[in-house]
């Protein structure tokens, strides 16, 4: 079986990290994709959706601390996950894409960002080719 989703979009909100108590770190924002075309009347047609990304893998984490914000526009790879929680109005569910700790990849295509402080991008995209850290799980 094979669980993989591709996306091309611009970074909606600013990335947010937490370090978790044992030192791993946990990134997540919101990504949008556009779709456009035209109707049956040659009207251009637009429309946005919103994803939810989080990536526990460090080494990409790193690569968008240095170089990515909000507008940055990203390919990214990863897989869907849907998970579930209570509150108390019930059970909800929320749909994301996650990178997990030894998979997935980000190429930066490019920076909208205008003053904010950010790194400049290189001209050629830049991957996520990282050795992997020393405690593999298996």
């Amino acid at each position: 079986m094979v669980n993989k989703v591709i996306l091309i979009g611009n970074i909606g909100s600013e990335p947010q990290v937490r370090t978790f108590s044992n030192g791993n770190k946990h990134m997540s924002f919101s990504l949008a994709t556009n779709e456009r075309w035209k109707s049956k009347t040659g009207e251009k047609q637009e429309k946005t959706s919103w994803h939810k990304i989080s990536i526990f893998n460090e080494n990409i984490i790193k690569l968008m601390e240095s170089y990515s914000g909000q507008g940055s526009k990203i390919y990214i790879e990863g897989k869907l996950l849907t998970r579930k929680y209570s509150t108390d109005s019930g059970d909800k569910y929320v749909t994301e894409i996650v990178l997990e700790r030894y998979n997935g990849e980000i190429k930066l295509l490019g920076n909208s960002n205008s003053g904010t402080g950010l790194a400049t991008l290189p001209d050629k995209p830049i991957t996520t080719d990282f050795p992997l850290d020393d405690d593999i799980p298996f």
